[in-house]
């Protein structure tokens, strides 16, 4: 029996004297540091699953409640890795890391990361009040200055929303929808779902046919259909009473 295969029953066998509370050679808690000393991304799956609370997942990514105010990714595969990658690369972007969630630590080959919880935006009144602009203005000012057009003038959540969609080959329908924008705890009106660029789409969904872009205020369904079809969860978001969405 090879090593890795003693290492997945053995972490099969804790899983179980856990649900049964039961003491384990694992200890009683997660600990980061154990996490981290498994390379195989589905041994971290099964260790994660043991003591964590999912938030939800996809189909390449699962998210775990990791503490009050943390949330840890791991990818399932090539996909969650990409997926991964694209949100790492936006937050180290001092142009882009405004309107994204913060990423505290990462794996160096994106099999995992750990960013904030954000709780999801339902009501037009909070975005604007934590943006300071009006939604429409919003979505009005995105559209012109992605188009060049007095991009100059544009407040600061308008010129990091246009980079991302440049600079990250984000997908513009996400960006001008509302439930596409969530609140931190320290009050930062950030994108929901990130991960999921052009770039990943091609790569990783090339079978799928390019999403429409929107441009009206109401646009409900757009580049999102491909991506909830697809996509890991999304930004990891606040565990809501009644149905939430789960980012991851």
């Amino acid at each position: 029996m090879n090593g890795l295969l003693k290492e997945y029953i053995l972490l099969l066998t804790e899983k179980i004297h856990t649900k049964k509370g039961l003491k384990t050679n694992f200890g009683d808690r997660f600990k980061l540091s154990d996490f981290k000393s498994f390379d195989n991304p589905q041994v971290q799956l099964y260790y994660a699953n043991t003591f964590l609370k999912e938030l939800g997942h996809g189909s390449s990514r699962a998210v775990y409640l990791l503490s009050s105010n943390k949330a840890l990714k791991i990818a399932m595969n090539e996909k969650g890795f990409g997926q991964n990658e694209a949100e790492v690369a936006m937050y180290t972007n001092p142009e882009t890391k405004q309107v994204v969630a913060k990423i505290y630590e990462s794996d160096n080959d994106y099999k995992w990361l750990i960013s904030e919880l954000v709780k999801p935006i339902e009501d037009v009144a909070v975005f604007e009040t934590l943006a300071g602009i009006s939604w429409d203005d919003f979505c009005d000012a995105v559209r012109k200055s992605y188009n060049h057009k007095n991009e100059e003038h544009a407040v600061d959540i308008v010129k990091a929303a246009v980079a991302n969609i440049r600079t990250n080959n984000m997908m513009m329908g996400d960006v001008l929808k509302l439930n596409s924008w969530g609140q931190t705890t320290d009050g930062r009106p950030v994108l929901l779902d990130y991960g999921y660029t052009k770039e990943v789409s091609a790569k990783y969904y090339p079978k799928d046919p390019t999403p429409e872009q929107p441009t009206g205020k109401n646009v409900s369904k757009t580049a999102d259909d491909k991506k909830q079809k697809h996509s890991d969860v999304e930004t990891a978001t606040v565990p809501q009473k009644r149905s939430s969405r789960i980012a991851a």
